[in-house]
């Protein structure tokens, strides 16, 4: 079982008002979902109903995250994607705690009669928060008896030889600098450097004052 970054406590602060309030979890998922829109790749989820979405990317110019100032369609979803025409292509809404309530879900139906795509995805807890970002299957996709060849082979002796120097390293340096080489370690395992936000995301300015929803 991987280890639990934040706690439960810190993941449930709200981190918006007192008359909307809204946790970090929450606002921290839809920060990775709009970082991840921005990339080139093509963008699949978990929806509410456990399938898998199509390419959220899909005809999308443009994402957004809509407040009461531009609502979309009479809602708010947490994210909003724009062809080029900045007409709504879908809309996706993040749950956390409780679904929708029956008025956000009669308008996000509203806004599916009228053709615009609505997709609803589970983040209840820090594990689901993480597959929000893909793992990257390039080395699960190595056929490793291929890539390494007989044992001895010159790429697992260049290796060999890399992280036996390090090992070396290790042994052989003072006390001093191997405790900060376990501090480095230990500081790498923590959301900011395993799920960064990017610095012009939208959550990373607004997480501390989030913004109601409707």
């Amino acid at each position: 079982m991987s280890k639990q970054m934040l706690s439960e406590a810190e993941w449930s602060k709200n981190v918006g008002t007192q008359a909307f309030p809204v946790s970090f979890l929450h606002e921290y998922a839809v920060g990775l979902l709009w970082d991840r829109l921005q990339d080139r790749d093509a963008v699949v989820v978990r929806t509410m109903d456990g399938e898998l979405s199509g390419d959220l990317k899909v005809g999308v110019d443009r994402v957004v995250i809509p407040d009461s100032m531009q609502p979309i369609g009479g809602c708010i979803p947490d994210l909003a994607l724009l062809d080029r025409d900045l007409r709504p292509v879908r809309v996706i809404e993040v749950v956390v705690t409780s679904p929708p309530t029956e008025e956000k879900l009669e308008k996000l139906k509203r806004l599916e009669d009228r053709g615009v795509e609505v997709v609803i995805v589970p983040v209840r807890s820090e594990e689901e928060l993480k597959g929000l970002v893909p793992a990257d299957g390039r080395f699960e996709r190595i056929n490793w008896a291929n890539v390494l060849g007989p044992r001895g082979s010159r790429y697992q002796q260049r290796y060999d030889g890399i992280v036996g120097t390090l090992m070396d390293a290790l042994i052989h340096c003072t006390p001093e600098v191997r405790r900060r080489f376990v501090r480095i370690l230990d500081e790498l395992d923590n959301l900011e450097s395993l799920y960064p936000l990017s610095p012009n995301n939208p959550k990373v300015q607004d997480s501390d004052n989030g913004a109601g929803r409707e």
